[in-house]
């Protein structure tokens, strides 16, 4: 996908792309199966994020969005969701040098800014459903799952407009 994708048709691509995105979600029908394939998700989800770095936005603008809807369905979903939005956030803002164009990089960095209220909303919505609802604190079950969330905004807070930070619940919750 890194090197040859442009060259391959359309058809290709969408095979390619569709295949992808099949066998991941089967992956993740379950939490044992995302478990118990963990190296295979994370390969799949280097191919999706190499993809989008090539089709995002222009031939694939629902990118951000598709991710954010598939979340709703479930919490290994979700969770995976946020490990593709941290590496197509590290691909553009830490590693884009050597790999792609630097209108390539505008492009995908204005988009990512476009879509940061998706990305927020999924995170502090899903954050909001792991306290205990007496608040005493976090689920014990939901502990990794606010780690991940946590570590998710690590990744992305430096490309964050100052206003998200500061203007929104993010501090509080953080």
């Amino acid at each position: 996908v890194q090197e040859k994708w442009k060259v391959l048709a359309p058809e290709y691509q969408a095979k390619i792309k569709g295949h992808t995105q099949r066998l991941l979600n089967g992956l993740l029908a379950n939490p044992k199966s995302y478990a118990d394939n963990k190296q295979l998700i994370i390969k799949l989800n280097s191919i999706i994020v190499a993809v989008a770095k090539h089709d995002w936005p222009s031939k694939w603008p629902t990118f951000i969005q598709d991710l954010v809807k598939a979340s709703m369905a479930s919490d290994t979903i979700c969770s995976n969701t946020l490990d593709i939005i941290k590496g197509i956030s590290e691909e553009v803002f830490d590693y884009s040098k050597n790999n792609l164009t630097s209108s390539k990089v505008v492009d995908l960095k204005t988009q990512l800014h476009t879509e940061l209220r998706a990305i927020y909303t999924l995170c502090m919505g899903k954050l909001g459903g792991c306290f205990e609802a007496d608040g005493s604190g976090v689920q014990v079950q939901a502990r990794p799952f606010v780690a991940r969330i946590l570590d998710l905004f690590k990744r992305i807070i430096h490309w964050m407009p100052v206003q998200v930070v500061f203007d929104t619940r993010l501090l509080m919750a953080l």
